[in-house]
């Protein structure tokens, strides 16, 4: 009997050994996910897996995504053509859940931007990323009313953004260090208005002139419609 409940024991133990493991295991992925796209050690922001907004060449970003083990190589597209005011655009997916996309200016990269189910909070990408300097809020009415909200740091060339779609009544009336995070983008400084004036940062909505109409400094966390007023969408 006393064998027994030994050998039981030690299943028990080896039971929650591996249930252990395996938490560890889904903690370390989770994390990994959030190091490889705001934290990776390659470089810092506005660089990202030696991509360089600025610097970067349309071929040598080709080539960098389709190296990169993080990246779907089937899903790297450029379209070849203009867009707005870039002379091509490219896009590509690092999972389901997260997209790409890629600015070109002279077949230079100016913007690198993520988004999707980036797993990153308000106050982590604070942490990582740099407090913001201005906050745009940028009102929706498709398909619900809604609100984007844009954190920028132009002087870095960074942004993070979340939309109001779908969260609590506290989440969606202040920014609070828990709202969770959907855009995250990297760009050259140097081109801060060009990506105004093309409404990168306003969902097309607004020029260059009209966003910094409504450019709020940060002053921190708190009630949406107070401190950061939402721009005057006609």
């Amino acid at each position: 009997m006393k064998i027994n409940i030994i050998s039981f024991n030690h299943r028990i133990i080896n039971i929650i050994l591996c249930f252990s493991l395996l938490l560890i295991f889904i903690g370390c992925k989770k994390s990994s996910n959030e190091f490889n796209i705001i934290s990776n050690t390659n470089c810092y922001p506005p660089c990202w897996m030696n991509i360089i907004p600025g610097k970067t060449t349309k071929q040598e970003v080709l080539t960098l995504l389709k190296g990169n083990s993080l990246i779907d190589t089937n899903s790297i597209i450029t379209f070849g053509e203009p867009w707005n005011s870039f002379n091509d655009v490219g896009v590509f997916s690092i999972s389901s859940n997260i997209e790409g996309n890629i600015y070109f200016v002279n077949d230079i990269v100016v913007f690198l931007g993520f988004f999707g189910d980036l797993n990153i909070s308000f106050s982590r990408a604070i942490e990582e990323l740099g407090e913001p300097e201005y906050i745009v809020n940028i009102p929706m009415n498709i398909p619900n009313k809604t609100n984007e909200i844009f954190a920028l740091i132009p002087k870095n060339g960074i942004n993070f953004a979340y939309n109001t779609h779908d969260m609590g009544i506290k989440s969606k009336s202040e920014i609070i260090p828990e709202n969770k995070i959907t855009r995250v983008g990297f760009f050259d400084p140097s081109y801060f208005d060009y990506l105004l004036e093309a409404g990168t940062f306003s969902e097309g909505f607004l020029d260059s002139v009209q966003t910094k109409e409504y450019m709020v400094p940060w002053t921190g966390y708190g009630d949406i419609e107070e401190k950061y007023p939402p721009a005057n969408i006609k």
